[in-house]
């Protein structure tokens, strides 16, 4: 088995800036991979399938699908397909205010942005009227431009425009849903998915919102349907799925990679939740 991660610095052309933006017309099927960076797609022309462990998509023009990394997928059925394509490190989001990153949109695409992660009423995918697709089609358009030929101050203003065009996207995205009430077992999410490879205590977090861990359990079951703990075991677990299919990392380094401080701990959790060891799931895949 061999390793199909797609790393961003094999793509970008501006070192110092980890973005890459470009029309995409891939005419093949596009095997299994994951990448180290979010991928962002405006469907301009044709259609294609998307697949993950969990989920089938199909794409056509003006579907917009936000794909995070660790999440592997598959595209296959590509008939004259074509698309604004954009991978990019989302560290290059932290300057966007915090009205934008405190909406419901923001969390459903960008903080979340796994598409297996749908069970938790996040979706990273979204068909945008004509006038939306016109509008963030022109943002595409203005980043290829400074991207190709742009000179000074070109990489500022490829992040600003980067920023507009999450903007537009969140628009987008709230114009379309009903708006609730943002809550900390919303904001928590994104804490756990960045810092899912490290220790963390749920009382931590909780305390970061100012609240007592009782009450944060209390919220976030309410808004999820599961406790906080088994949220961020899920999200664990589909990180060490996507290794084991992809990679040819040790049990060990994949259980520490996924948060997991004791090897016996990790297999313990995954069988439990799989029927099967970490080891029998890779040779179940193998053949």
């Amino acid at each position: 088995m061999t390793s199909n991660k797609t790393e961003l610095k094999d793509y970008q052309k501006l070192n110092t800036l980890p973005l890459h933006v470009e029309v995409w017309h891939p005419d093949t099927p596009i095997p299994l991979h994951y990448h180290d960076c979010v991928e962002l797609l405006l469907v301009s022309e044709g259609s294609a399938i998307c697949q993950t462990d969990e989920t089938r998509l199909k794409f056509a023009k003006g579907d917009l699908i936000v794909i995070s990394g660790d999440l592997a997928h598959a595209i296959y059925e590509v008939k004259n397909f074509s698309a604004y394509r954009l991978l990019f490190d989302v560290t290059l989001l932290d300057g966007l205010c915090d009205e934008i990153k405190n909406s419901s949109g923001y969390n459903s695409m960008i903080s979340m942005s796994s598409i297996s992660c749908r069970k938790y009423g996040y979706h990273s995918s979204l068909r945008v009227n004509e006038f939306y697709f016109n509008r963030i089609s022109a943002m595409f358009e203005e980043m290829l431009c400074e991207y190709e030929h742009g000179e000074y101050m070109h990489e500022t203003y490829i992040v600003q425009c980067l920023h507009v065009l999450i903007t537009l996207i969140i628009k987008c995205y709230d114009d379309r849903i009903h708006h609730k009430k943002i809550t900390p077992a919303d904001h928590a999410v994104g804490i756990i998915q960045r810092q899912l490879n490290e220790k963390i205590v749920i009382a931590d977090i909780a305390k970061h919102f100012g609240i007592t861990p009782r009450y944060f359990r209390q919220i976030f079951e309410e808004r999820w349907g599961v406790t906080p703990t088994q949220f961020l075991t899920d999200l664990r677990l589909s990180k060490a799925k996507t290794l084991l299919l992809l990679t040819d990392m040790p049990i060990t380094d994949i259980a520490m990679a996924c948060g997991f401080c004791y090897n016996s701990h990790f297999s313990n959790v995954f069988t439990k939740s799989e029927g099967v060891s970490p080891r029998e799931y890779r040779k179940n895949l193998q053949n």
